[in-house]
């Protein structure tokens, strides 16, 4: 039986809970929150035996095997920290952590604690994802990509209001990029491996926001990635601020394959290119 604490008390926590306690190999012990009260009401609602009142308590706490951390992005680095010295394995919202270095300094921590310490990006285990991996030698030679994900978050509403959110604050690393592009940066990686150049755009909130954002921070933005020197190119696009109705696709030379939603696969379609023949 695995026993699991909750950082955090998001509706995507509340999810993970759900799952958890579907499940007769595992066990909700408890959530941390920074708010005591919130933190104790969400554990009593979900079956939870108690409550943490501090990341020391947590990362000290002998019941607890393993901690889902679904705090703001820029906590995850010293979160995950705290519970690894503490023996417990840790599954990290996405992303990781704010930073490439924060994350190897967590990874190794990890391998040295000899516990686990994983990111929780589902899309990449879903088997539709796996499907198209499988299709990709049907239409290969692959020359071009476009990965898209963009969708209008509502607490955009509250910095258009002139309220401070969690979601939109430069302190809190939860630019778009980091919170909706990880779901195109990271198939991208998965199907082509690291690109060997970069191209990134951005389009920032208006500057009259900034007191609420704590400095410019990006609502929608792309990325253009090229691999073996031009030989495949893979655009990327994501949003937090509209959006984005188009699917995503992977081109070859012997067809191309549509995916409709590419953080949740439900359709994926291959058209065929056949033989051409002019006129």
């Amino acid at each position: 039986m695995l026993r699991i604490a909750t950082i955090g008390t998001s509706m995507i926590t509340d999810d993970f809970i759900q799952v958890v306690n579907a499940n007769d190999q595992a066990a909700f012990v408890g959530t941390l929150s920074r708010d005591a009260d919130r933190g104790a009401a969400f554990t009593a609602e979900r079956g939870g035996e108690r409550s943490f009142t501090s990341l020391d308590e947590l990362a000290a706490a002998a019941d607890v095997d393993a901690v889902y951390i679904g705090s703001p992005n820029a906590l995850h680095y010293e979160q995950a920290l705290a519970c690894i010295a503490g023996g417990k394995h840790v599954i990290v919202e996405k992303p990781f952590c704010a930073t490439e270095a924060q994350a190897l300094e967590v990874f190794r921590a990890a391998e040295a604690a000899g516990v686990v310490a994983l990111e929780a990006m589902r899309p990449l285990h879903d088997p539709a994802f796996h499907a198209v991996e499988d299709a990709l030698g049907e239409i290969a030679p692959i020359r071009r990509a476009s990965l898209r994900f963009g969708k209008y978050s509502s607490r955009y509403n509250e910095v258009l209001a002139g309220r401070a959110t969690n979601i939109f604050d430069c302190h809190m690393a939860s630019g778009s990029l980091m919170d909706i592009g990880v779901y195109t940066v990271e198939p991208m990686v998965e199907i082509f491996g690291m690109p060997s150049g970069l191209t990134s755009m951005t389009t920032l909130l208006d500057p009259t926001t900034r007191q609420l954002t704590h400095g410019p921070i990006d609502g929608c933005g792309s990325i253009l990635a090229s691999y073996g020197g031009g030989r495949i190119s893979v655009e990327l696009a994501h949003s937090k601020i509209t959006n984005d109705l188009l699917p995503s696709q992977i081109e070859g030379e012997r067809g191309t394959i549509q995916i409709d939603h590419l953080s949740t696969p439900r359709n994926v379609r291959i058209d065929y290119r056949g033989d051409v023949v002019r006129g």
